[in-house]
């Protein structure tokens, strides 16, 4: 398929942000920050007047192909044996044989969630995970992992999977 003008202006907000984290953007030059928000507050209102929207219930995201599935502005069909899904150019090789990859999230794809009460998942560092407290301190680590096994938002679950959370299927 082609990409629409939705999928055009989600792309180039997606760019903007980039561009005004602090990994480009290394003097917090305010002026960046505004222009990502402008570029994808444009993305938003196009794709919402062209019909975008969540998907309800969201547990059926995954199960929701195509054009059909209200959510996905763009969306990269797999295929098996041609266009297969692999992560085997960013993950160490011990970690994407047999397939392991394909339910390992990446830490700031958990964090990008935020909890039932919708507070943002952010405790100690700008990325919301204090490494080090984690490894040193047993209190945060609880405090951490309860969070994602209690108090995270219902998307999570349909998206994340963790130690007590049912793995979706079509059946």
């Amino acid at each position: 398929g082609r990409i629409d003008k939705s999928g055009t202006l989600a792309f180039k907000g997606r760019l903007a942000l980039w561009y005004a984290s602090p990994l480009i953007n290394r003097k917090d030059e305010p002026a960046s920050g505004q222009t990502a928000y402008d570029a994808n507050k444009a993305a938003l209102d196009t794709a919402t007047a062209a019909g975008y929207k969540l998907l309800t219930p969201y547990s059926k995201i995954w199960q929701t192909k195509g054009s059909a599935n209200t959510e996905a502005i763009i969306f990269n069909n797999y295929f098996y044996p041609d266009h297969a899904y692999s992560m085997n150019t960013v993950m160490p090789w011990c970690m994407t044989q047999g397939n392991a990859c394909r339910c390992l999230p990446l830490i700031w794809q958990v964090l990008a969630f935020p909890r039932i009460d919708g507070s943002a998942m952010a405790m100690g560092t700008p990325i919301g995970l204090d490494t080090s407290k984690l490894k040193a301190d047993p209190a945060y680590n609880a405090a951490f992992f309860t969070d994602l096994v209690k108090n995270m938002d219902p998307r999570f679950y349909a998206s994340i999977f963790i130690p007590g959370t049912t793995y979706p299927s079509i059946q």
